[in-house]
């Protein structure tokens, strides 16, 4: 479930990313977690899943330096590729709501604040379990 947050420090923008995975029983691994940006891979950590049959979800942070990027809107893909997965078509998830990223000293479209959040929810995903 990834959310996005940005934070402006001295011209330099990041977007938070926290992706909450639920590991369903499958086994043991260590895959790569991915953070795409309009296609571009713009965040990678390794992670270790499976080892101990009681912990099921793992929290992950990515922090995108958006340096290089030219102003517009950018959709957000989380994805946790597993060749063995008995289900791979639940391993990514887009956020509905872009990233703008807007010129040095622009406007947002409509007059929007900087920073906020948002946050994506798989819808099979069980609620009671996002937890703090």
């Amino acid at each position: 479930m990834p959310t996005a947050e940005g934070h402006a420090t001295d011209c330099l923008i990041k977007v938070r990313v926290e992706v909450l995975i639920e590991n369903k029983a499958e086994g043991s691994n260590t895959t790569n977690a991915d953070i795409y940006a309009n296609r571009k891979l713009v965040g990678r950590q390794l992670f270790t899943w499976g080892r101990d049959t009681g912990e099921r979800l793992y929290r992950l942070t990515f922090e995108w330096d958006t340096r290089g990027f030219p102003p517009r809107e950018y959709k957000i893909r989380a994805e946790a590729f597993v060749w063995v997965d008995s289900s791979p078509f639940d391993n990514d998830l887009v956020v509905n709501q872009p990233v703008v990223l807007a010129p040095p000293g622009g406007a947002f479209p409509g007059g929007a604040e900087t920073g906020g959040s948002v946050t994506e929810t798989d819808p099979r995903f069980g609620k009671d379990r996002l937890g703090g």
